[in-house]
């Protein structure tokens, strides 16, 4: 049960875990270029980097080439500025960072460029961008081309043509479609056939009757979820792949995904040890965020992925404005300056 506790300020939560702000602060906030040249050495450059409100331009790049971060250049990294979809790639520009990019996710994940470089690499975005979305955008006209699929064939992969998405069209999503027999146990019906339920895959049922008693009573039945790696060979996964055992990361649904549950704050810290082990986001996702409640864990947050987790930003800062948030961000640089050089 959570207790209450003398409320702090949120500002003052950022000036206790600075780290944490400074991250948050550099990914979703628009920091003016004189702060990001007078603060930059205490900057979260992989942060800023995919920052989509940093104009990021050409001549802002080269100005902090050595600051800006590419994925493939820190095994930590998970996405780099080449993944900011915000930037629009040049041929001049590609080509200044091309020895720093891994060309392949580059292709892959590049959202916007000019006409000279699509018509350039068109190629290697039909090779690499299957049924994507890229818009092309120059001074006087923005055109947005839907990616054909790609198709095995007699004669190897083929890819499909491109097409142009007319002005305020949506392109199409296909949806697969599953056939879903939900089973709609009753407690009672749980309780008679425990013997001889699978309870994995009742783990992931949303019609069932949840609730704490459901849960309590079997507790060690329960499949929570996680996640598992699986290796298999290159031509169950893929004919192209050069390798012959590849691992495959595969995310289990459990009961920590099951949507059927009404999760409250006492629930996920009564099976904070369950849902733990899954990863943060699995309890501090259902968690509905103040002041009192930051404090109160203070010791259990994982300050590396708190800020990025966005129901708590707007549940607990929501008043904050974006000056808000500027002078808060000043004092601590400031005071980032001051514990190194005084």
């Amino acid at each position: 049960m959570l207790h209450q506790i003398k409320t702090i300020s949120p500002k003052d939560f950022l000036y206790r875990h600075t780290r944490m702000a400074i991250k948050h602060y550099c990914r979703y906030h628009q920091l003016s270029l004189s702060a990001i040249r007078q603060w930059s050495e205490f900057i979260s450059w992989h942060d800023l980097s995919i920052n989509e409100h940093i104009p990021w331009d050409f001549e802002l790049m080269k100005e902090f080439e050595k600051e800006i971060k590419f994925s493939d250049e820190d095994s930590n990294l998970d996405f780099g500025i080449e993944e900011n979809s915000s930037i629009i790639w040049s041929v001049e520009m590609f080509e200044y960072f091309e020895h720093r990019i891994n060309k392949e996710t580059f292709f892959q994940c590049v959202n916007k460029c000019t006409p000279a470089f699509f018509e350039k690499y068109l190629h290697q975005l039909k090779e690499q961008r299957h049924n994507c979305i890229i818009t092309v955008i120059d001074e006087a006209t923005t055109k947005v081309y839907e990616m054909g699929k790609a198709k095995l064939g007699n004669q190897g992969m083929t890819y499909g043509d491109i097409k142009l998405v007319e002005p305020f069209e949506k392109p199409k999503e296909e949806k697969l479609k599953v056939a879903y027999k939900p089973n709609k146990y009753t407690l009672e019906e749980i309780i008679a056939q425990a013997d001889t339920l699978d309870f994995e895959k009742l783990s992931t049922e949303i019609y069932l009757p949840w609730s704490e008693e459901l849960i309590d009573r079997f507790i060690d039945k329960w499949y929570w979820g996680g996640v598992k790696y699986e290796y298999a060979t290159k031509g169950e996964f893929n004919p192209f792949i050069a390798i012959d055992e590849i691992p495959i990361r595969i995310v289990e649904m459990g009961l920590a995904d099951n949507e059927g549950i009404k999760w409250t704050n006492d629930m996920v810290l009564k099976y904070w040890f369950q849902l733990y082990p899954i990863g943060f986001y699995a309890w501090a996702g259902k968690l509905d965020f103040n002041i009192d409640l930051l404090y109160q864990l203070e010791g259990l947050w994982d300050y590396e992925q708190l800020p990025y987790l966005e129901k708590m930003w707007q549940q607990v800062y929501a008043d904050f404005t974006e000056e808000d948030w500027h002078t808060a961000m000043e004092l601590i640089f400031q005071n980032e300056y001051n514990l190194r050089y005084n």
